[in-house]
This record gives structure tokens, C-alpha cells and sequence, in this order.
């Protein structure tokens, strides 16, 4: 019978496959309009500005900037990055002290560069999965910070649109770690920018994505398919 079920979890193969079929069908997140809200008080979302975090922004500086600029951790990376997406489990000591052997023989990398190369790896597999993969679908706090009527910045992905309409969508993307801190600066600044952005949000979220939408739809869709099987 058709009917709705998330996708597979063994592998990108199978992400793939119930995506593609028309037997899956995907639903954005929602949130539950009786926990988050504006509030007040000691319940007060206190954030002027919530931004979803990137694993495409991750390594530019900070804990990966002494692997982003090696050609050997990016080659071992790649490799374990592969492995990860494929057993869905980070990697073990011996296996990246084995590529590290092999693809770093003259030892260009510290020992401290060699410790943070499982995070790094994982770190790439995120990218990988959520650029190749997950582009279509919206992380959950746009949905939640939104229902508090909070103004909410997110990378650019393909569902957006979708889900909050062009207009807000375009208001609240980044492309990059400097556009980023360009506008949420410019919103720390501009109180009722950010209020009519958050109500917005709130108004968007309230009217598609709660809980109940989802199951609404999930239920509708059930019945269709039992219809038609």
C-alpha cells in the first residue's frame, strides 16, 4: 500500500530511492504551537536574532583551520567521508591512523591536526549529505523560533521557498559566513525589521506547519492511497 514513510537510514542509496519514489511521500517539519510561542517573562525567546547553523560554513576557520589548508587531511577526509555516509558511524582510530600512514607518509600533519581529522571527516560527511541530500528540507528551528514569532536566519536551500513563500524566504537566507553576520547585524540594529519578520514567520508557521498540519495531511494521504489501492 502507498502511504507516507520517512526515508531509509542504511545508506545514501537508499535516501535516494525514497526520495525519488512516488510511493515516499516527504513532509516538512512542524512545530507544536502549545510549547513555543512568544511568550514572556522568564519564557521569553530572549534572542533578537536565531540563525540555523551550516556544516558548509564549519571549517573556514577556527577548529578545522589548520586541516583546510592540507591536501593530505582533505584526501583522508574524502575517503572517510565516503565511509561514514555509507555505515552512517564515525571512524576508528586504527582505520584513519592506516590512511594517515598511507596518504601522509612524510608527515605534514602535527599530531593535533591528526586528532581532529575524525571530526573533520565527519564534518564533510555533514556537508556531503546535507548539500547532496538534505537541500529539500528545512531543519526544524525555523519552524519552532518561528512560532515565537522570532526571525530566524537560514542558508539557502531549495525547500525554503516551499515551505515560508519567496518573499520571506529571501528575507531571511545567507549565502556564506559573511553575509550572515551582515544581516543579523543589520536586524540586531532594526527592532522593527525584526518584528515584522518575526510575526511573519509566526503567521507563516501557525497557518501551515503545526503538528496538527502534518497529521491532517498524513492522514489525507493515507485515505488517498487506500482509495486508490
Amino acid at each position: 500500500m502507498d502511504g507516507v514513510r520517512p526515508p531509509h537510514r542504511d545508506g545514501r542509496e537508499d535516501d535516494r530511492l525514497a526520495l525519488r519514489t512516488a510511493r515516499a511521500h516527504l513532509l516538512p517539519l512542524a512545530t507544536d504551537p502549545d510549547r513555543f510561542s512568544p511568550g514572556g517573562g522568564d519564557d521569553e525567546l530572549r534572542g533578537r536574532v536565531v540563525f540555523v547553523g551550516s556544516p558548509r560554513f564549519a571549517s573556514a576557520s577556527g577548529f578545522f583551520a589548520a586541516l583546510d589548508e592540507s591536501r593530505p587531511a582533505h584526501e583522508i577526509a574524502a575517503l572517510l567521508a565516503a565511509e561514514i555516509q555509507r555505515t552512517r558511524r564515525p571512524p576508528s582510530v586504527n582505520r584513519v591512523e592506516t590512511l594517515v600512514a598511507e596518504l601522509d607518509p612524510e608527515r605534514t600533519l602535527d599530531p593535533e591536526a591528526r586528532r581532529r581529522l575524525p571530526a573533520f571527516a565527519v564534518q564533510q560527511a555533514n556537508l556531503a549529505y546535507r548539500v547532496e541530500m538534505l537541500n529539500a528540507i528545512a531543519q526544524l528551528r525555523p519552524f519552532d523560533a518561528g512560532a515565537c514569532a522570532r526571525v530566524v536566519l537560514n542558508d539557502r536551500l531549495e525547500a525554503l521557498p516551499d515551505v515560508f513563500g519567496d518573499r520571506l524566504a529571501g528575507a531571511i537566507v545567507f549565502d556564506d559566513g559573511g553575509s550572515l553576520h551582515e544581516l543579523a547585524g543589520s536586524l540586531a540594529s532594526n527592532p522593527a525589521r525584526r518584528r515584522e519578520l518575526g510575526d511573519a514567520l509566526r503567521e507563516t508557521v501557525l497557518a501551515r506547519h503545526t503538528i496538527g498540519h502534518r497529521v491532517e495531511r498524513m492522514l489525507a494521504t493515507v485515505r488517498a492511497d487506500e482509495t486508490r489501492g
